[in-house]
């Protein structure tokens, strides 16, 4: 059996590379995401992906590290993941925006710390 930290780091792993086609999926910026729905789509999808990685870490990862907003990211996926067609794209994007930069910050902070690459 791998050890709890090990795997919390190889789904870190998978995590920075769910960040990196997140930014380049959004590095339209806002008119290309709301000109194209199959980017929307795309983006959602990562998001989901992204929110079930977060997901998947242990109640230790989080204890140690309080300040990513586990909850907040299981929300976004089941309204992402449970909405049928009617995810509220502005919104979403406001996340992208304001929430995502920081999330994707602490994320790459801690993988850094922890030699995850």
């Amino acid at each position: 059996m791998i050890p709890q930290a090990e795997r919390d780091n190889v789904l870190l792993g998978e995590v920075l590379d769910e960040l990196v086609t997140i930014d380049q999926r959004i590095a339209g910026g806002k008119d290309a995401y709301f000109a194209d729905e199959n980017l929307r789509d795309a983006i959602s999808m990562r998001l989901i992906t992204l929110s079930e990685l977060l997901s998947a870490l242990s109640d230790e990862f989080y204890s140690k590290y309080p300040d990513i907003p586990a909850a907040r990211v299981r929300g976004l996926r089941n309204v992402l993941a449970h909405a049928y067609g009617k995810i509220d794209f502005d919104r979403l994007w406001s996340i992208i925006e304001e929430d995502y930069p920081r999330l994707a910050q602490q994320l790459r902070q801690i993988a850094n710390d922890r030699n995850v690459r």
